[in-house]
């Protein structure tokens, strides 16, 4: 009863101030990743910041800190002339009103991505290598069958394991700062 609410509020609170913690890593980190990077541009820096967990069935979690892309301009200018040094760092999660069946592409992308579909209940549907236009002659589109809800970009590699097996794996959370 009452300590079990209790045992639970404190496990809650521990985590929260983990999540808080790892994020001011992050953001530590990217202060000093944005010196090597000039020119940022406004949808980047429109982006919320936040945390994502991804989980298997075998509970194993893949955190990533990630920009969260929610708004058209947003979702359109994705990784979009970001420079490699932010890349390699964050991922971007686009996140979408309702189910969707968009199209990506990789023109103005400095570096290979991977992209991770999820549906609206949290399965990853299927995991892709994206390349840069530079390299595929830029009219390369990358989608999955059927619709999504969100999709993950991560630098290449970041999402090797989940590709191996998507429907073993799901978009667990999102943690974010607050704006």
């Amino acid at each position: 009863g009452k300590n079990r609410a209790l045992t639970i509020y404190n496990t809650l609170k521990v985590k929260r101030l983990l999540v808080l913690a790892v994020l001011s890593v992050g953001c530590l980190a990217t202060q000093s990743v944005r010196s090597e990077c000039t020119n940022l541009s406004a949808h980047w820096l429109s982006m919320r910041e936040g945390l994502v967990e991804l989980r298997s069935i075998n509970e194993e979690a893949i955190t990533l800190p990630v920009r969260i892309a929610e708004t058209a301009i947003q979702r359109r200018s994705g990784f979009q002339d970001v420079c490699p040094e932010l890349m390699r760092h964050w991922s971007i999660l686009f996140m979408f009103e309702r189910d969707v069946t968009a199209e990506f592409h990789m023109r103005r992308v400095a570096e290979a991505l991977d992209i991770a579909f999820v549906g609206a209940d949290g399965r990853i549907l299927d995991v892709q290598n994206m390349q840069p236009a530079s390299t595929t002659g830029g009219s390369r589109r990358y989608t999955t069958k059927g619709s999504f809800r969100y999709a993950l970009e991560a630098s290449a590699g970041r999402l090797r394991k989940i590709a191996l097996r998507p429907g073993d794996w799901r978009f667990e959370r999102l943690s974010t700062l607050a704006p």
